[in-house]
């Protein structure tokens, strides 16, 4: 019914006062655009969830909660919402900071990480998390398309974690029904798949945190070699039996540092990511990407010439 009145608006549409520039890019969920506001001297994102999601209570749900973590969070390496509002036809928006850059899935394209490229991501990311998980919240879908390399003024790169469209606030279950699974299989930790009680926490994104260690430094997911279905069955039944720097032992001595971050039990986890980095890298130089900065991985996202999806 709603097909022509709940149409995805077109190069030129102004949808309360932002006018659309062009598309950045389509997903299951919703679609960015790049926008500009005749008031403010600088380019927005705006994303807009999609007809079909905007009648779909959960994802309304998850839309409107993802605007109040990030405006709530605000943090040097996560994207900052700055507006959100529902169109004429019942579509809810947000506005966010236009990054321009890449993201670390193109960024790997060119190949692995070094281990100071790697180190200097985790740290990025760790006071991300941190800052997060201090606010009782847990991204659950870390992975390589939603950590965005992003060009800053001065040509180095700044960290940006995207899409918390997924996330768990630590005092709710109300955004997760029985037996659905939310996140990326390569990525997940057991208790994402598992329902024995385990309550998703602080430890779930430390997997795909070591996951994504795993990743940067061999040029291979953990699981490269299995089919998704298989990796939902061993997480659901044996777990991840190897830390992701164990595994990758035939790297020498580029091993991550996130030893036993992977580990089956929640226990053996610790709570602030930046603890498994402490005492590794002097962590004060690489605070907003001051310090080492990957010149190499510059040339790649100049050359992408690619903003935020």
């Amino acid at each position: 019914m709603g097909g022509a009145v709940a149409a995805m608006p077109t190069i030129g549409a102004v949808l309360l006062d932002y006018e659309i520039e062009g598309i950045l890019g389509i997903g299951g969920m919703a679609a960015v655009y790049r926008v500009r506001h005749p008031r403010l001297p600088r380019h927005f994102a705006l994303k807009l969830l999609l007809p079909q999601s905007s009648s779909d209570p959960a994802y309304l749900e998850r839309f409107r909660q993802e605007a109040d973590i990030l405006a709530k969070l605000r943090h040097p390496h996560l994207v900052e919402v700055i507006d959100w509002n529902v169109t004429a036809t019942g579509q809810p928006f947000l506005v966010m900071e236009l990054l321009e850059g890449c993201d670390l899935k193109q960024a790997l394209e060119s190949g692995p990480f070094t281990p100071q490229e790697t180190l200097w991501v985790l740290a990025q990311l760790a006071r991300a998390l941190d800052r997060a998980h201090q606010a009782q919240v847990i991204h659950r879908d870390l992975k390589p398309q939603n950590l965005f390399l992003s060009r800053r003024k001065d040509g180095g790169l700044l960290l940006k974690v995207l899409d918390f469209g997924v996330a768990k606030l630590m005092d709710s279950q109300a955004q997760t029904d029985p037996g659905q699974l939310l996140g990326t299989p390569h990525y997940m930790a057991p208790e994402q798949v598992r329902t024995d009680g385990v309550p998703i926490g602080p430890g779930t994104d430390q997997v795909a945190f070591a996951m994504l260690a795993h990743r940067m430094l061999s040029g291979r997911e953990y699981w490269s070699m299995q089919p998704v279905n298989n990796i939902i069955a061993i997480l659901a039944t044996e777990g991840v039996q190897h830390p992701p720097s164990r595994r990758g032992t035939r790297l020498g001595d580029r091993r991550s540092s996130t030893d036993g971050a992977a580990v089956v039990r929640p226990s053996h986890r610790t709570d602030q990511p930046l603890v498994l980095l402490q005492g590794r890298l002097p962590l004060d130089d690489f605070h907003l990407g001051r310090g080492f900065s990957p010149g190499g991985r510059r040339s790649v996202c100049a050359s992408l010439a690619k903003t935020q999806k």
